[in-house]
């Protein structure tokens, strides 16, 4: 994902003061790099931080999701060291987006309590329409 405008940092204001990690190129500033490892790591990688999701499932219903950040050390050291910009955007990003999944799931929920629903009145209404053929045929003969 590239930043729009003159943005440098996914952070509540956009900006940051950190040091960008090392090895990045003029294009990378730019930018940040989200990847998937399946079955259950999300990471992304920003001009001035690492983040990493990482997803445990507990049941069927339940997983837990720790968040991860990693900061270049010089920027660690810096006594006005201060992640809370970017942990305060994600921590209201990643609310966000978990109250779409958990909706999304009672959504799915209902979908499939509706389909087994509706095949058990295609069932019933089978029973009926062959009931009533039955009946039809014994007392509607002349």
């Amino acid at each position: 994902m590239e930043f729009a405008g003159d943005y440098t940092s996914m952070t509540k204001t956009g900006y940051t003061k950190r040091p960008l990690i090392k090895g990045m190129t003029s294009e990378d500033k730019r930018r940040i790099y989200y990847s998937l490892v399946i079955p259950n790591m999300f990471f992304s990688l920003h001009p001035d931080y690492l983040m990493i999701h990482t997803v445990w499932p507990i049941s069927v219903d339940r997983s837990l999701i720790e968040c991860d950040f990693y900061f270049e050390p010089e920027a660690i050291a810096d006594p006005s060291f201060d992640p809370s910009d970017a942990m305060e955007a994600w921590d209201e990003i990643n609310k966000q987006d978990w109250n779409v999944c958990e909706l999304s799931s009672k959504v799915r929920h209902l979908g499939f309590m509706f389909q087994d629903l509706m095949l058990t009145m295609n069932r019933e209404y089978t029973v009926l329409i062959s009931i009533w053929h039955s009946f039809t045929k014994v007392f509607l003969i002349v």
